[in-house]
């Protein structure tokens, strides 16, 4: 079983995928899990009428087109 999951793991080969047991696709995944999502920078900050709303270069140290809040 372990050569059959280290094959389709170099090879990512379909056709080897769809011989796999329930239990080997197990194994795969125990081994190999999903990779983590990213966090967020956060929420774009818009306008009142839903536009998106634009840094100002006057104030360096605040970026207005991200809400604080997200």
């Amino acid at each position: 079983m372990r050569q059959i999951v280290e094959k389709y793991l170099e090879t990512q080969d379909e056709a080897l995928l769809k011989q796999l047991t329930t239990e080997e696709i197990r194994v795969i995944e125990r081994d190999n899990p999903a990779p983590k999502k990213k966090a967020s920078k956060g929420k774009r900050a818009r306008k009142a009428n839903g536009q998106l709303k634009g840094d100002d270069p006057s104030t360096p140290e605040v970026n207005e087109a991200w809400d604080a809040d997200a």
